[in-house]
């Protein structure tokens, strides 16, 4: 993989810890400062982050060490009598 996409990967992980810490603030800060929708969405938002931060940091880890993208979810058994649409 080429090195800009390892840079890129580090950059992104950068900037979600970032956006992470700043809604964190949100949760973090009394009830009387932040409205409860904000709050409510901050903490949304903030386990979507924790879901992705991990995973990008995988792909970091394989783009770096120059392996290829293999999906597990592009080479698992398909299911005759799923429906995949």
């Amino acid at each position: 993989m080429p090195p800009d996409r390892v840079e890129l990967l580090a950059q992104s992980i950068v900037t979600l810890r970032r956006l992470a810490d700043s809604f964190l603030s949100d949760v973090n800060t009394s009830r009387d400062n932040v409205p409860s929708t904000i709050r409510r969405t901050s903490k949304e938002l903030l386990l979507s982050i924790s879901v992705l931060l991990p995973k990008l940091e995988a792909a970091r880890e394989l783009a770096a060490a120059g392996e290829h993208f293999n999906s597990p979810i592009a080479h698992r058994p398909r299911c005759d009598k799923c429906d995949d649409s």
